[in-house]
């Protein structure tokens, strides 16, 4: 990546931000060109090394709606900062009680939403089942 970001300069190329997923090995790239994600010393940016300036990373909001979705889906239980848990079974009773009795709140979350796998590169379900 610095390889890269050295030929962009070269070109005269401003880079400003650097986007990708959540996977494990570019929070580890991201680490190795300066960055910080540890939440003590959050740090979502590194210094470009041809130019000195500032490049921010972000993480890419649709990625990362799939992830959250995929890990709860998955794992069933996730807990929040302060350690309450946030269980797919909720999500799973919201959408058995409106089938049940025909009348749907103003989520949009149903069969599909909770029966995601083959549908898991959606963006749409991950955004509808985490809203409202």
């Amino acid at each position: 990546v610095n390889a890269c970001l050295d030929h962009l300069c070269d070109s005269e190329v401003i880079v400003k931000t650097l986007t990708f997923d959540g996977t494990v090995s570019n929070f580890s790239m991201a680490k190795c060109l300066g960055a910080d994600f540890a939440l003590t010393n959050l740090k979502p940016f590194f210094k470009h090394p041809g130019s000195e300036t500032i490049v921010h990373i972000i993480l890419d909001p649709a990625h990362m709606l799939k992830l959250c979705r995929n890990t709860l889906g998955d794992w069933k239980t996730i807990f929040d900062e302060n350690m309450v848990p946030i269980k797919w079974k909720y999500f799973e009773q919201l959408v058995q009680i409106q089938d049940e009795i025909g009348l749907y709140l103003g989520t949009k979350i149903r069969k599909r939403h909770i029966k995601f796998h083959k549908e898991k590169m959606k963006v749409l379900l991950a955004a509808q089942t985490f809203s409202s």
